[in-house]
Formats: structure tokens, C-alpha cells, sequence
């Protein structure tokens, strides 16, 4: 499914006619949905893999670059970015 594709999904699912995605299509591999009121929302991991795999930055770097450049830019009714609880407790003790 190419990018475009996946927007205008998300359109009729939302039903909304404007969502707000991050600028750069390759980070439209890390949504992971949308809210009823139109809000795209990421998987902050996702996003640094994404930062990882096409813009070739370090780990250290691609986190750096998440905290500041986008998540740090507050857009209202902009996206949503969360960490998926399982991918982070997957390998926890019980």
C-alpha cells in the first residue's frame, strides 16, 4: 500500500477530509492509527527505526532528533505519538 493509499484510508476511517501526518512519508510505516476527532496517531518506535533505517542516524541520535524535531513541536490537533505498552514489557519479569 503506498503512502497515499494509507492517508486517504485513514480519511474515510477518521471521517475526517484533514488529518495532520508528519511531513516526511517514510514515518507513515510507524501510524498506527487515527482518533475518532481525525488525529494520526505514531508509534514513537517506529519513528526511530524510521530515523534509524532511511536518514541513517545513530540510535542516540534518531532519539535526540525525535524528542526535539517532532515531538518537541507541538502542533494542536497534530499527531499522536505513543510507545505501545507490549513492546515494552515483552521481555519484563512477571
Amino acid at each position: 500500500m503506498t503512502s497515499d493509499e494509507k492517508r486517504e484510508q485513514l480519511r474515510e476511517l477518521s471521517g475526517q477530509e484533514t488529518l495532520i501526518f508528519l511531513s516526511e512519508e517514510h514515518f507513515d510505516e510507524a501510524i498506527v492509527g487515527v482518533t475518532l476527532d481525525g488525529q494520526v496517531v505514531y508509534d514513537r518506535d517506529g519513528i526511530i527505526q524510521q530515523l534509524i533505517k532511511v536518514d541513517k542516524m545513530e540510535e542516540e541520535d534518531a532519539l535526540e532528533h525525535f524528542d526535539y524535531n517532532i515531538w518537541g513541536s507541538y502542533i494542536e490537533a497534530g499527531p499522536i505519538f505513543i510507545t505501545q505498552w507490549y513492546k515494552e514489557y515483552e521481555n519484563a519479569p512477571n
